[in-house]
């Protein structure tokens, strides 16, 4: 569970490293528990083999709806 905020200059980002190379099939986001504004509405998901890079686009996402409060939801993403 995280929960960033789209107010500041620069967007929040999340790095993650793994021990091996993997592949990322789908994703999944969920809405926020209290207002639709909270919810995640754009993004870019990015994957580099090592974290300086460079950065390549997997999945990008704008004007994202919600339905429901804590929906999950997933994206699949093409390798």
């Amino acid at each position: 569970h995280w929960i960033g905020s789209m107010t500041g200059a620069d967007p929040p980002s999340l790095l993650t490293n793994w021990s091996a190379p993997v592949t990322i099939r789908y994703y999944e986001m969920m809405s926020a528990n209290t207002l639709p504004a909270e919810d995640p509405a754009r993004w870019t998901l990015s994957g580099a083999d090592s974290s300086a890079g460079p950065w390549n686009v997997v999945d990008q996402r704008t004007n994202e709806k919600w339905a429901n409060r804590h929906e999950i939801r997933a994206f699949s993403v093409q390798n």
